[in-house]
């Protein structure tokens, strides 16, 4: 989730938010700095001190990230109390000041890599060597970045090296039986994702042999930690499939032959001995390698590969397009075509072959081919929409009006995708003096399903800027999440009305719910209230319930907080 620096309050839970800005207030920023350019990095004393860093690029936090255990949500408290210390002057905002010497660096205006780049520039070159060494024997930590950095100068690197750190990794957040708990396991995917960063650095750089040992090293060490550790948070997966990713990538640059050897090796000695069997990767390795062909030779030991190799419904397709690219690749797109015929049901050749008849102009051809997707995959409602979606484009290519009309209603109706664009597709296409009672008529076919009713007609009414039947439309499914939602495009000419609703769903929330949570779910709908300049409304209200719910004394604390 990215968030918008200045509408952060609108993104973050607001209990969060409550909590983030307790931090704030009572002084638990120990320090903020700005690393580098939009790079920011603050160090919060919670149960324990913790880092936050995040990064902004064009007013929005793009990337943010603490070192708590918090894994209920996107945001912690810590990352919100630092987000308020970023906007403090901003919003007007005071803390509780506590004086350190930390709090005064917050003010200089030289970024950290500005002060660095300053020392850097000074410090003489032996006196620096001296330093790293003093550090990579007293700092575990750096000396493992230090050398995972620059191991690429050792003759000796190899695929163990990187392998033997990660082992040291896991063995110190290891328990007595070898079990790796949650907080080890987030401490081994940090680490772990810091490696991968070195490899990405090293491919970028050129240097694709410790790019790809740290791969190597990368899913050899984790897809041995499966079963072996607490992954709720999905870092041994998410780790492995961007190693994965990583040689991907590698089979895209001018590989040395050597290293373009050594990864054809290891991944077809890996497929055939069935190393990661019953995981989306067994079929992966195969797919890296055949992207590595030099040789004919090559290219055949692949496809007797795929030709034995027992295929199901998981595996089936995948080995399929793995052979297709290889003879399209070897002997052309004529003998290529051959696989597609054999396997059109398979929705990837479907494409594949609908994609062709379009490059040729043939779409008779391409629109009879998604017809019959549509009644071969009938039982797949997802899979339907999408070759509706090819006849809407095959139709668009030949301007087809009607065909248009047809299959950007279908798809206006029963997709929850893109609706704007079907919407203006509709709208170009329907003369303007038939558009009203058109896009109306829509509305009204649809109202057999009152959810799918209610999002396609809020939707249409917004496009149409109707907000007397939106209100309409509201009051027919008066919800207090539909209040909040809809207030923005009707609080202008509705703001009386809004106010009367939120009072009643208000009244009869508080009927239905009594512990604090909701209480103070209950008082943001007043602040909303409030904001639609009914201040006076919600003074009264809070007045009644303080009379009817006197004995409820979190509603009384969180009211006298409105």
């Amino acid at each position: 989730m990215q968030i918008p620096v200045k509408q952060f309050d609108q993104f973050i839970d607001d209990k969060i938010l409550e909590r983030g800005y307790s931090y704030f207030k009572n002084g638990h920023i120990i320090s903020f700095e700005e690393i580098s350019a939009g790079l920011y990095e603050s160090i919060v004393q919670g149960e324990q001190v913790y880092t936050v860093n995040f990064t902004i690029k064009n007013d929005v936090i793009v990337d943010y990230e603490c070192s708590c255990p918090y894994d209920l949500g996107p945001v912690c408290k810590h990352i919100a109390a630092s987000i308020l210390y970023l906007q403090k002057d901003e919003l007007g905002l005071k803390q509780n000041k506590r004086k350190s010497k930390s709090q005064k660096v917050i003010k200089k205006r030289k970024t950290v890599e500005d002060q660095v780049n300053i020392l850097l520039d000074k410090i003489n070159i032996d006196e620096l060597k001296k330093y790293i060494a003093n550090v990579c024997k007293e700092n575990t930590s750096f000396r493992k970045l230090f050398i995972s950095n620059f191991a690429y100068l050792d003759e000796k690197e190899s695929t163990k090296l990187y392998a033997n750190q990660i082992k040291a990794i896991i063995y110190s957040v290891s328990g007595k039986y070898g079990f790796v708990d949650w907080s080890g396991m987030n401490f081994i995917d940090k680490s772990v994702s810091k490696l991968l960063g070195t490899a990405i650095m090293h491919k970028e750089e050129g240097r694709f042999k410790s790019s790809m040992f740290i791969a190597f090293a990368v899913i050899e060490e984790l897809f041995d930690l499966i079963g072996e550790a607490d992954d709720s948070g999905g870092g041994i997966y998410s780790n492995i499939s961007l190693a994965f990713d990583l040689l991907y990538e590698l089979t895209d640059e001018d590989l040395p032959e050597d290293i373009k050897s050594e990864l054809y090796k290891y991944c077809i000695t890996n497929f055939k001995k069935q190393r990661f069997i019953d995981w989306e990767w067994h079929v992966e390795i195969l797919n890296v390698a055949s992207r590595l062909i030099n040789s004919e030779k090559e290219a055949n030991e692949i496809l007797n590969i795929i030709d034995n190799e027992k295929k199901d419904e998981h595996n089936g397709k995948h080995l399929i397009m793995i052979k297709y690219n290889l003879i399209l690749k070897l002997h052309g797109k004529k003998e290529a075509e051959k696989i597609i015929n054999e396997n059109i049901n398979v929705p990837d050749f479907r494409i594949i072959a609908i994609e062709d008849a379009i490059s040729n102009e043939n779409y008779e051809k391409a629109a009879a081919l998604a017809i019959q997707g549509i009644k071969n995959d009938e039982k797949l409602p997802g899979l339907v929409l999408d070759w509706y979606e090819w006849l809407l484009k095959i139709s668009m290519l030949q301007n087809e009006s009607e065909k248009i009309i047809e299959y950007a209603k279908k798809l206006l109706i029963d997709s929850y995708r893109d609706t704007p664009k079907y919407y203006q597709i509709l709208k170009d296409n329907v003369a303007e003096e038939k558009w009203k009672d058109f896009i109306y008529n829509v509305i009204d076919e649809v109202k057999k399903e009152k959810y799918s009713e209610f999002y396609l007609a809020s939707k249409i009414y917004i496009y149409e800027k109707d907000w007397n039947r939106l209100m309409g439309l509201i009051k027919e499914n008066i919800s207090l999440r539909n209040l909040e939602d809809f207030e923005q495009y009707l609080s202008k000419d509705f703001s009386f009305e809004l106010a009367e609703l939120y009072e009643e769903e208000i009244m009869q929330f508080l009927k239905n719910h009594a512990d604090r949570n909701h209480y103070k779910e209950a008082c943001r709908y007043m602040r909303r209230m409030v904001k639609l300049g009914a201040r006076a409304k919600v003074d009264k209200m809070i007045d009644e319930l303080k009379v009817k719910y006197k004995q409820r004394r979190a509603l009384l604390e969180e009211m006298s907080m409105v």
